[in-house]
């Protein structure tokens, strides 16, 4: 009876293992899939992390990711004139060309990949699935562990009894940029040119000569503080504040400057001339939104002391608003790293909420119109 017992413990401590994906990048398919009798959701579950992990292959050639990607797509995406597919080829392009522009390696290492499925679908011959997935690597230069999550909504269709995808809503979110939003997850070869010939034409304006750690002023903000504050809460949140998911991004960056030692300027809850939190309800908007965070950083009434810099300047503890191409701010990030190489400053490393950032190059994760600000 207690060896009955035993097996079957082991048996649920084997079935709750296997429950957790964990890919290493060097496989070229995934693995490690529970079966639970569902054949279709085995294998849809199959068919997106085969995608997504050929599509983080950095060992592959460009060529050779979209060969493999391709075949877990379905034909009428690859015929239609504005696809996803598109998208997947300019986001493919981007990194080779952001990779041969940096003179750092920014090549991820050691990656793993995680995925979460919720809101799965199953309809005759079409399904849709929610899907988390989580990346943790390193860089060469750079002693700490990186991370992002993207979140994304698959779309299948099944042919010739394969479940194969038909579109990936959220792709463009992949690397934050509004011009990227604006176009969404589907695009024609002429956006996706035009987008890569604006993008070459801009990474001049992104390297400089070595620049000393700018002066702040003497003030109570600890950039060590701060810092420390976003890696340990840009993957997973603080459940002392309310999370505004999918756009927590401001949120974020205040409880990171509030972390540092700048101190609350209390108001009317709901308006953007003071910049607070309590509760979910009893906030400031500048706390949370990226307009209203703008408005009050750069009026006379701001508390925070914080003036606008440039790429050239920015540093550890200073926050960048992402712009749209009404230089509307739509995006907050948190600077926690500078990288230099051998010639000067070569990149920045940065944390962000939604998409998730853990000390990702800025180089790599980002792009567009941006404003930076110095926190002094």
């Amino acid at each position: 009876m207690k060896s009955t017992k035993k097996l079957i413990k082991n048996l649920l401590c084997i079935a709750m293992a296997v429950c957790i994906i964990l890919i290493p990048l060097t496989n070229v398919y995934a693995s490690g899939i529970p079966t639970d009798g569902n054949k279709d959701e085995s294998e849809i579950k199959n068919t997106i992390e085969n995608y997504l992990v050929n599509f983080e292959n950095e060992d592959l050639t460009t060529k050779e990711i979209k060969a493999e990607i391709n075949r877990f797509v379905s034909q009428d995406s690859l015929l239609r004139t504005d696809s996803f597919c598109n998208l997947a080829d300019l986001l493919l392009t981007r990194r080779e060309i952001i990779s041969n522009a940096n003179s750092l390696d920014l090549k991820e290492y050691n990656k793993t990949i995680t995925f979460d499925y919720s809101n799965m679908s199953i309809l005759n011959n079409s399904a849709t699935v929610d899907v988390k997935m989580t990346k943790m690597w390193q860089y060469s230069f750079y002693d700490s562990e990186s991370g992002a999550a993207n979140y994304y909504k698959f779309v299948l269709i099944k042919e010739n009894d394969s479940w194969k995808i038909d579109n990936i809503v959220g792709l463009c979110r992949t690397i934050e940029d509004y011009r990227l939003v604006e176009l969404g997850d589907e695009i024609s070869l002429d956006e996706m040119n035009q987008y890569i010939s604006d993008m070459e034409l801009e990474l001049t304006d992104d390297y400089a000569d070595i620049i000393e750690e700018p002066i702040r002023a003497t003030t109570a903000y600890s950039t060590s503080n701060a810092y420390n504050y976003a890696i340990t809460y840009a993957m997973n949140y603080n459940t002392a504040y309310a999370s505004f998911a999918p756009y927590d991004c401001a949120n974020f960056t205040s409880q990171c400057l509030y972390a540092g030692g700048k101190s609350m300027d209390f108001g009317v809850p709901l308006t953007n001339n003071c910049w607070f939190y309590t509760s979910y309800y009893i906030r400031s908007t500048s706390w949370t939104a990226c307009v209203d965070f703008r408005s009050y950083i750069t009026s006379s009434n701001s508390q925070l002391n914080m003036s606008v810099s440039d790429w050239y300047n920015v540093w550890i503890g200073d926050i960048i608003q992402m712009d749209n191409s009404s230089s509307v701010p739509w995006h907050n990030i948190f600077v926690s790293g500078v990288v230099y190489n051998g010639s000067g400053r070569s990149d920045l490393l940065i944390c962000a909420h939604t998409n998730d950032r853990l000390n990702v190059s800025f180089a790599a994760y980002f792009s567009g119109p941006r404003t930076y600000f110095h926190v002094n």
